[in-house]
């Protein structure tokens, strides 16, 4: 099973009872988790079997993650947010990730999906980036 490598960002709170969840999700790996108070995001790390804890939010978009979960207090979700679009996944895609999304468009599962496209590109176009040769040419825009 190919497990979801994401950032925590925010671990006080509400964020304790998510932890308790994605403690339990043997399908979610949490490399890092960010709070700023550090020993908030050490317990949280011990708790995950993260790798790394940090109080500084770029040290969660420094990491090779998946997603980005943010669990911060609400007036700090957009500025969060839009810094972690800016991170595309910075790697093509591997076979298994194309032919799981094709066998589920041609399964029975899918029979109400029809007319519409998937860009597989990791968000480098959310970025700006067209293609990922553009993405290594010129990298991240802004």
């Amino acid at each position: 099973m190919t497990r979801l490598s994401v950032a925590l960002v925010g671990c006080g709170g509400v964020a304790r009872r998510y932890r308790r969840i994605y403690a339990r999700l043997p399908q979610v790996s949490v490399a890092v988790v960010v709070d700023t108070d550090l020993e908030e995001a050490r317990a949280a790390a011990a708790e995950l079997g993260a790798a790394r804890a940090s109080a500084e939010f770029a040290d969660a978009l420094a990491e090779p993650v998946q997603a980005v979960v943010i669990s911060t207090p609400n007036y700090l979700h957009r500025q969060q947010a839009a810094a972690a679009l800016q991170i595309p996944l910075n790697r093509l895609a591997e076979p298994e990730e194309v032919a799981e999304l094709i066998a589920f468009l041609v399964s029975e599962r899918a029979a109400y999906i029809t007319g519409q496209v998937f860009t597989i590109d990791g968000g480098a176009s959310a970025v700006g980036c067209y293609s990922y040769e553009t993405y290594k040419r010129q990298g991240v825009p802004g």
